[in-house]
């Protein structure tokens, strides 16, 4: 069940390719870590070992495949950091990597993400940060021989768009492949391999899974024959990166509502972000779906949607911040994102002195409660800047 003809939500039901054994409408969960050889020591199945392959894992990966537009392979890891530094391993010197990689990271990528690029260029390679929501940046970045781009769009948590159109076409004009980081996005609301990126990434830990119970990263390629691909999917297997059954069971599952939630999430957001501009305690309000949005062109052009995360600056500086965040009552106060309930996060406060994040700005990561109620508790928050 992978033509495209079908909707997104059908492909997400229907292209595990599990067999029903005993007629089970559910797919099942394979626990197993080892698999059976026949009497002359050929394999009985598909699988030796557990932690190279699974059919939980296999499943997921044939769904997720189906659902990102362009991708014709499909890598999970136990994280998305795990999936990232399978990818950058390519990149190491020594050990099979490249002598004198040269690289350029988005720098408002995830932190986590750049604590890698960091230990990279401790190894030698050179590692270039660069604006690439900004067109004009993003061609200076690019104007000499590269290996790799990384780009994540929209950033977080300003809510930065780049062209990636544009980023790959500047990327592969100078030999490097483009990675995108597509997890705020998702494969609902944009298809960046259909746009030219050569690989995706998604932590799969937030909207792909869904309801904040599973740990997951996964990778995909246009071409399953990419360096990049072989790379990463050789080191799953030398470092042992690989997810359980039951997370992959679990993330299976999620991606069966993953187009209700986001869908629903995003419609939140919408009524969130419109209520926040007419607030007199708003200084700004940064949701990709809104007409004032810097990029709002680029998000027409290659976005299906806005997303669930609202970032919003408060005129009462970090101190009113805090009094926002202490005084929301449906809001969970936590990290991440993707997930059904609510959150909200003073990202300064967070992050620490390190943090690029303005000191007043609150990421509001929306979930599925009724619109009515989160608005009736921003009200109340806001109340108390």
């Amino acid at each position: 069940m992978t033509d495209p003809r079908y909707g997104f939500s059908t492909r997400a039901v229907h292209a595990d390719g599990l067999p029903r054994l005993a007629g089970e409408v559910a797919p099942a969960l394979h626990l197993s870590t080892t698999f059976a050889r026949g009497s002359d020591g050929a394999l009985e199945g598909a699988h030796l070992y557990a932690r190279l392959s699974n059919p939980n894992r296999d499943a997921v990966e044939r769904t997720l495949v189906a659902l990102e537009g362009g991708a014709n392979a499909a890598l999970a890891f136990a994280s998305g950091l795990a999936a990232a530094d399978a990818l950058l391993s390519a990149l190491r010197p020594g050990g099979g990597g490249i002598q004198g990689a040269r690289v350029v990271v988005e720098q408002g990528a995830y932190y986590g993400v750049m604590r890698q690029f960091h230990a990279l260029a401790a190894a030698g390679v050179e590692v270039v940060s660069a604006d690439l929501t900004d067109s004009r940046a993003a061609r200076a970045a690019l104007t000499q021989p590269l290996h790799l781009v990384w780009c994540e769009t929209p950033t977080n948590p300003l809510l930065g768009i780049a062209d990636i159109a544009l980023v790959a076409s500047l990327a592969h004009a100078q030999g490097a492949a483009l990675v995108v980081d597509n997890t705020i996005a998702t494969p609902l609301l944009q298809s960046p391999l259909l746009l030219g990126a050569d690989a995706v990434l998604h932590a799969a830990t937030k909207a792909l899974g869904g309801h904040s119970d599973l740990t997951m990263g996964v990778l995909l390629f246009a071409d399953a024959r990419h360096p990049l691909h072989i790379a990463a999917a050789a080191q799953r297997d030398l470092t042992g990166a690989a997810p359980s059954p039951f997370d992959c069971w679990l993330l299976q599952r999620g991606l069966a509502t993953a187009a209700l939630r986001v869908r629903a999430q995003e419609a939140n957001a919408r009524a969130v972000a419109e209520y926040l501009c007419g607030h007199a305690a708003v200084l700004e309000v940064i949701w990709p779906g809104l007409a004032a949005h810097a990029a709002a062109g680029i998000v027409a052009q290659q976005m299906r949607g806005g997303g669930s995360l609202v970032s919003v600056r408060l005129r009462g500086g970090d101190e009113g911040a805090a009094r926002f965040m202490a005084a929301l009552q449906l809001f969970t106060r936590a990290t991440s994102f993707g997930g059904v309930h609510s959150l909200a996060e003073h990202r300064w406060r967070v992050e620490g002195a390190q943090s690029r994040t303005p000191h007043d700005l609150v990421r509001l990561a929306l979930g599925i409660e009724d619109p009515a109620d989160l608005l009736r508790d921003l009200a109340h928050a806001l109340s108390a800047c």
